[in-house]
């Protein structure tokens, strides 16, 4: 798998920061939550599981 790189403008960061304390959650784990929602809106297959961790 390669790795993707995203830019995020700072008030982005600080929004993510703010869930991440809410819930515990890293922030793969948080993009990964966010990516599974998008998919599901527009009924698209997850061809990969998207893992927490690594």
């Amino acid at each position: 798998m390669s790795a993707q790189w995203v830019y995020f403008p700072a008030e982005v960061k600080a929004s993510l920061r703010m869930v991440q304390a809410k819930t515990g959650n890293n922030v793969k784990e948080c993009l990964a939550e966010a990516l599974r929602d998008l998919f599901k809106k527009y009924n698209v297959p997850v061809s990969a599981e998207l893992r927490e961790g690594r």
